[in-house]
C-alpha cells in the first residue's frame, strides 16, 4: 500500500511540474500556444486518470485496516524496538534530571504534568526511563505506570497499557472504553500516581484521557516526553517544557567508551578516530550507539575505524535507524515537508541563515498566504513549527534574541537527501575540472528535474553546456563558500534557463561586469549573485516577477533608479561597504521594497528614510 501511494505521489509531483512548466512557458511565449493548449489538455486527463487511481487505493487502504484491527504499523514497531536499544546508559543530562526530581518530589500539592522535549534519537525516553525506575521515585508513588503513545493515537490502547500496569490485563480486555476509564480512576482515587506517556504526537490524546486521572492534592504527577514543543503547551499552557540539548563532546566520548566497554575496552590507538567519530555524531546520543554497535562489530583496527567515519550517514541508513527520524517528518503537514526538505539541499556543516532561507521558501512558492498577514510573517511561522518539532536546531541569535542562523543534524540531512530523491524534489550534482571535459564539450548536459543544486567549478558547469528548461531553481554552492569562487569570463546561456524563478549565484565571483544574460529570466522571483561590478544595470527591470535581489559586492556599487519601480521587489540587500544611489528623489516612489539591507547608503536623507527598513532578524 505505502508503495503504490509512494509511486502515485511521484506522479502527482510530476504533473504538478509539468502544468507549471506549461503556464511559465505560455508566460515567456516559448513555442507555440496551440503545443501548450494540448498539452495541458493531455495533462488534465492524467489529473482524471491519477483521481481514479487514488479513490482506488483509499477504498483499498480502507477494507485494509478493516480487516486489520488496532495494530500498530510495522513502522511504529520497528522504530521503537530500535530506540529500546538506547534504554541501558545515560550520559549527560545531570542539569536536567535534577530539575526533574525536582518537579516530581517537590512543588505543588495539586496533580502536575512535566514535559521532555527534544528531537528524535536525542534521548528522551532513555532519560525517562531512568528517572521512573529511580528507587525514590518508586518509592515516593504509590502506583506508577509507563506507556508508548503511536502516531495515530488509538484511546483503547492507550488506556490498556496504562491499567496493565495496575491489574491483570485479561481482566480487562473485555471492558468498553468507558469502563476501561472509569477503571482506572477508581485504581488511581486515592493514590499517589505516576504516570509516564512517552513520545506523544497530539495534544488530543492527553484531552481524552484527562478526566481519568484524579486530583486528590496528593502530589500526583503525569509525565510526556514529546518532539514537538507546542504539544507541551497544549497539555500544559503557559509551562517551560524541559528541552534537551545536543551532548557535548566530552559526553558523546564517554558515552561511546561505555558503549564499547560493554564489550571490552577502548584500545588507546583507536581513542583519536573515535573522538572524530563522536564529533561526527554532533551530539545525538541515537547516532553514537548506534556507531558504537557498529565498532564493536568491528576488529580494533584503526583503518576500519576510519572507514566507518568516513562514510557516516549510509551506515547509520543501513542499520534501519532512518525510521526513528522518518516518522518526524510523516508526522509534517503537507507545507512543512517541502520546507524541511529543503534543508537537504542546502551544503552540508554549515550554518544557515534564517533570513534567506525564508526568502528562497517564497521564491519556491512554499508558502501560502494567509488572510493579510504577509508572506514574510507567514514563512517565519513555518521556520518556527519546524524549531518546535525539534527538527531545526537554532545555532545564532541577535542582541535583541531574533534568529539569525540554524541547522539540522546530519542524519536528518541524510533523511531529507533520501526522501528527495525517493520524491524527485531536487537533484544535486557534484562538478569539478579534470580530464573528461572533452566529454562534456562532445555531449552537452540536459538536466530535467525541476530543481538543481551543483556543488563544485563553475567554469567547468558552464563548459559542459548544461541545459536546464525544465529547472526552475538553479542553486550553485563553490567549494569554498567563505572565499567567492572566482570564475573565468565563461558566461552560462541562460536562454537555456528561462524557466528559472530561484537563482543563487552567491558564492560565485563574476568580476567587473554583471552578466547581462541573467535579465533574460522574466519569471525570476529571487536573485544572488556576487562579484566586483559597480553597477547594475537598468535591464534589470525586466525581471518584473522579481522579488528578493541580494548582490554580494567586493566594491561600492551604483544601483540603478528604476529599480524602485519593480512593483513585485521587495527585498533588497546589498553586501557592500557603500552603496550609491542613481536619483534619490526616485525613492519617492519606494513602495514596493518592503527591506532594504546594505551597510551604507550615499545620501543621509536616504539613511534616515530607510533607517526602519534594514533587515532584521526574527
Amino acid at each position: 500500500m505505502t508503495e503504490e501511494l509512494s509511486a502515485l505521489w511521484t506522479q502527482i509531483v510530476n504533473v504538478a511540474y509539468r502544468a507549471e512548466h506549461v503556464i511559465d512557458s505560455c508566460l515567456i511565449g516559448d513555442g507555440q500556444i496551440c503545443y501548450h493548449v494540448i498539452c495541458l489538455s493531455d495533462i488534465i486527463e492524467e489529473i482524471k486518470l491519477i483521481k481514479n487511481e487514488f479513490r482506488k487505493i483509499k477504498s483499498k487502504e480502507v477494507y485494509i485496516r478493516k480487516i486489520s484491527g488496532n495494530k500498530d504499523s510495522s513502522r511504529t514497531l520497528l522504530a521503537r524496538a530500535n530506540t529500546s536499544k538506547l534504554d541501558e546508559i545515560v550520559v549527560g543530562f545531570k542539569d536536567v534530571v535534577e530539575t526533574i526530581l525536582d518537579k516530581l518530589r517537590g512543588g505543588s500539592a495539586r496533580r502536575d504534568i512535566v514535559t521532555i522535549v527534544g528531537m528524535a534519537g536525542q534521548g528522551k525516553t532513555t532519560l525517562a526511563k531512568k528517572i521512573y525506575n529511580d528507587p525514590l521515585i518508586q518509592y515516593d508513588f504509590h502506583i506508577s505506570a509507563w506507556c508508548c503513545i503511536s502516531q495515530v493515537y488509538k484511546k483503547r490502547k492507550l488506556l490498556l497499557d496504562i491499567l496493565s500496569h495496575i491489574v491483570a490485563r485479561d481482566t480487562i480486555i473485555t471492558m468498553t472504553d468507558e469502563d476501561l476509564g472509569e477503571r482506572l480512576w477508581k485504581c488511581l482515587k486515592g493514590h499517589k500516581y505516576l504516570i509516564v506517556i512517552d513520545d506523544i504526537w497530539d495534544s488530543k490524546a492527553w484531552y481524552d484521557i484527562e478526566r481519568f486521572f484524579p486530583d486528590d492534592n496528593n502530589g500526583s504527577r503525569i509525565m510526556f516526553t514529546s518532539r514537538i514543543h507546542d504539544v507541551a503547551l497544549q497539555v500544559k499552557p503557559n509551562s517551560n517544557p524541559l528541552h534537551l540539548r545536543p551532548l557535548s563532546n566530552e559526553e558523546s566520548w564517554e558515552l561511546l567508551e561505555k558503549k564499547l566497554l560493554e564489550k571490552g575496552d577502548c584500545p588507546s590507538h583507536l581513542s583519536e578516530v573515535g573522538e572524530h567519530i563522536v564529533k561526527l555524531c554532533k551530539g545525538l546520543p541515537l547516532a553514537i550507539v548506534v556507531i558504537a554497535g557498529l565498532l564493536t562489530r568491528e576488529t580494533h583496527n584503526k583503518i576500519n575505524w576510519k572507514q566507518i567515519s568516513e562514510h557516516l550517514g549510509s551506515r547509520l541508513a543501513s542499520e534501519g535507524y532512518m525510521d526513528i527520524l522518518e516518522l518526524s517528518y510523516m508526522h509534517l503537514p503537507d507545507h512543512l515537508k517541502t520546507c524541511f526538505l529543503y534543508f537537504g539541499a542546502l551544503p552540508e556543516d554549515k550554518v544557515i541563515s534564517a533570513q534567506k532561507l525564508i526568502k528562497l521558501w517564497i521564491a519556491e512558492g512554499f508558502v501560502r498566504r494567509t488572510g493579510i498577514k504577509r508572506l514574510e510573517d507567514v514563512a517565519k511561522e513555518y521556520f518556527m513549527d519546524l524549531v518546535r518539532r525539534s527538527l531545526v536546531i537554532v545555532t545564532g541569535r541577535s542582541s535583541t534574541g531574533g534568529i539569525k542562523t540554524c541547522y539540522i543534524h546530519d542524519l536528518f540531512r541524510d533523511l531529507c537527501l533520501a526522501k528527495a530523491k525517493e520524491e524527485h524534489f531536487f537533484q544535486l550534482v557534484s562538478i569539478s575540472g579534470g580530464h573528461d571535459l572533452p566529454h562534456f564539450l562532445l555531449n552537452p548536459v540536459n538536466y530535467d528535474q525541476y530543481r538543481l543544486m551543483v556543488y563544485g567549478d563553475w567554469d567547468h558547469f558552464v563548459k559542459s553546456r548544461p541545459d536546464g528548461l525544465r529547472i526552475h531553481s538553479l542553486l550553485f554552492f563553490a567549494a569554498n563558500s567563505l572565499n567567492p569562487f572566482p570564475c573565468a569570463n565563461a558566461s552560462i546561456s541562460f536562454e537555456r534557463f528561462k524557466h528559472l524563478k530561484v537563482l543563487d549565484l552567491g558564492s560565485i565571483f563574476f568580476g567587473s561586469y554583471f552578466p547581462n544574460e541573467i535579465t533574460v529570466l522574466v519569471l525570476l522571483r529571487y536573485l544572488e549573485i556576487g562579484g566586483k561590478f559597480k553597477n547594475v544595470p537598468s535591464s534589470i527591470v525586466n525581471l518584473k516577477t522579481l522579488e528578493t535581489l541580494v548582490i554580494k559586492s567586493g566594491t561600492s556599487i551604483v544601483l540603478p533608479a528604476i529599480i524602485w519601480k519593480m512593483k513585485s521587489l521587495r527585498n533588497v540587500d546589498v553586501k557592500t561597504d557603500f552603496v550609491f544611489v542613481e536619483d534619490y528623489n526616485s525613492f519617492a516612489s519606494l513602495s514596493s521594497v518592503e527591506v532594504l539591507s546594505t551597510a551604507r547608503i550615499s545620501l543621509s536623507l536616504v539613511t534616515m528614510q530607510l533607517f526602519g527598513r534594514r533587515q532584521q532578524p526574527f
